[in-house]
């Protein structure tokens, strides 16, 4: 694969990536509103939860309102993780060692910041 068709293929995987995170955001926003839009909601006491929203995967096949919402930020945040393996990847392919360990090492971060 040549340099000008990764590139093509990269922009093109995240276009993808971040038009699928719009539409499933959108819908679990839209759900939202139509569930719960007439709330109304105290901020007076606002109590924070514990709950880590990125390590439970519970929620996503629910198919509720926050279920889409969580889909659409795993669709963007994998999309982020696979443009730096696969451009990882054209840097080995390239024999350049240098951008390889650079991208390893933001994939590296990238898990650390994640979990």
């Amino acid at each position: 694969m040549s340099l000008e068709r990764f590139q093509i293929f990269i922009g093109q995987l995240l276009l993808i990536g971040l038009l699928l995170a719009i539409v499933f955001t959108t819908i679990g926003g839209v759900m939202y509103l139509l569930n719960n839009g007439d709330t109304v909601v105290n901020y007076h006491d606002f109590q924070a939860t514990q709950h880590h929203f990125l390590l439970d995967f519970s929620q996503i096949f629910s198919w509720t309102s926050a279920g889409f919402i969580q889909l659409g930020f795993y669709i963007l945040i994998l999309t982020q993780l696979l443009r730096v393996l696969l451009t990882g990847w054209i840097f080995k392919q390239l024999q350049e060692r240098t951008f390889v360990y650079c991208s390893l090492f933001i994939f590296l971060v990238l898990i650390y910041c994640l979990v």
